[in-house]
């Protein structure tokens, strides 16, 4: 199994000059549980009091003399699903970020920080009330909008299961899919397809052209594989969304089904990453095995677990 790894610049160290504030950064990176990279040499670790704790407290998951630009613009996996801190400008963050899909923060960017280091609360769903614009709503906005990857894995059995594309997804798709990517985008969905497979094929293809440029469409590689696992989830090279009753939820922006959560975390940051993994292994045995699958049938985010 591979994991991403959590990459300090010295010199965006070097920029937080609260030592409350690199204390904090501490707790987060020991709590990340993910293996710490920087361009520091191991005597300045040793001489940091704080880096020196990183060192001792995460069981020496600290490793020195580290390029972290050589990271950022590989195409392996464990760069793509791992977290720069870096002193580069903003611009150049935002650019890169776009650009490959992954997360890359200045301080700047780091201290605004509302959900990769720090967890948004789950969203609750009442069953009560209508939400016209399905996955669209602002109140699911802070959870699924803005977020940075190159690859998805969505899981639930019901959204193609009719024999045709709940119109659930494509509202999912509009707001989770980013505007452009630089790198091949690879989307891979799981669920039942109980009859008409090449025709909810198309119909995903077409959804995602109505809502996406050509060139963004032209760049992505799609699957559609049959699955019964009843978890309902988002996975991608940063983050990880679930949603108890499912992502058909709405009816095409009907009342919700059921009351529920929508749930994200991201592993790399914040640790949690036993039922990541879990759900990345299952849909890559489904994707490797089955015989009932339209498409690439390819996606990176398997390489995490081979």
């Amino acid at each position: 199994m591979k994991e991403g790894i959590i990459y300090i610049e010295k010199a965006f160290w070097n920029k937080i000059n609260s030592v409350r504030e690199r204390y904090s950064l501490l707790d987060k990176l020991i709590q990340s549980q993910s293996a710490i990279y920087t361009n520091f040499h191991k005597e300045e670790v040793t001489c940091d009091t704080v880096l020196g704790l990183v060192y001792n407290d995460t069981g020496g998951r600290l490793y020195w003399d580290k390029d972290i630009n050589d990271a950022i613009d590989s195409e392996d996996i464990v760069s793509l699903a791992s977290i720069y801190l870096t002193d580069m400008d903003p611009s150049l963050c935002n650019k890169k970020s776009a650009q490959r899909g992954i997360v890359l923060f200045n301080n700047s960017q780091f201290s605004n920080d509302k959900k990769v280091f720090n967890t948004p609360e789950p969203i609750e769903i009442d069953e009560e009330n209508k939400f016209p614009y399905g996955w669209k709503n602002n109140l699911f906005a802070p959870i699924l909008s803005n977020n940075r990857c190159n690859s998805i894995i969505i899981n639930d059995k019901y959204l193609c299961n009719k024999g045709y594309m709940n119109p659930d997804l494509k509202t999912l798709l509009d707001v989770i899919l980013p505007q452009k990517t630089e790198i091949p985008f690879h989307l891979s969905i799981f669920s039942e397809v109980n009859s008409n497979g090449d025709g909810v094929f198309e119909e995903i293809k077409n959804a995602i052209a109505s809502i996406r440029t050509p060139e963004f469409c032209n760049n992505t590689l799609l699957t559609l594989c049959y699955t019964t696992l009843h978890d309902r989830f988002i996975i991608s090279n940063t983050y990880f969304i679930t949603v108890g009753a499912g992502f058909a939820l709405f009816n095409g922006g009907k009342k919700a089904k059921n009351s529920t959560s929508l749930k994200m975390h991201y592993p790399t940051a914040v640790g949690k990453k036993h039922e990541y993994y879990l759900w990345i292994k299952k849909t890559c045995e489904i994707n490797d095995n089955t015989r009932n699958f339209w498409g690439e049938r390819v996606n990176r985010l398997f390489d995490l677990v081979k």
